[in-house]
């Protein structure tokens, strides 16, 4: 994927970025990011599954996610993307529609991987 069809994705509201990790340089111990922090806080639902990482335990200290993290090699991004449905609704007359959003997280070795993994998903997904 490149930067025009990825900027087309987006302009057409197939699918948006939220977040952006970069782990080798937002996770380091001794510097951890708040983005860094957010995207593992919560246990890490779907982030580690994401990158095919099976954690060993429930609970995690920050230096445990970036020691797993390059024990397993996986340095790379963690792109947050958002993929946002239209529903419309028509009652009484009035036409209207609400957005709901879907949200998931992709990683790659660089951020075209990281891009293309959620484009193909959605493509697979909503045939989008």
């Amino acid at each position: 994927m490149n930067n025009q069809e990825l900027n087309r994705a987006m302009t057409a509201g197939i699918m948006r970025v939220e977040q952006i990790v970069h782990i080798a340089t937002q996770g380091d111990d001794n510097s951890q990011s708040r983005a860094f922090d957010i995207a593992f806080g919560s246990g890490g639902d779907g982030v580690f599954e994401s990158m095919g990482i099976k954690p060993k335990f429930d609970y995690w200290e920050p230096w445990d996610v970036y020691t797993t993290c390059r024990g397993a090699g996986k340095l790379g991004f963690l792109v947050l993307v958002a993929f946002p449905t239209q529903i419309f609704l028509e009652r009484g007359g009035f036409n209207f529609h609400h957005e709901e959003v879907y949200e998931r997280w992709f990683y790659g070795e660089t951020l075209e991987e990281a891009y293309q993994k959620a484009f193909d998903y959605n493509k697979e997904s909503n045939g989008r």
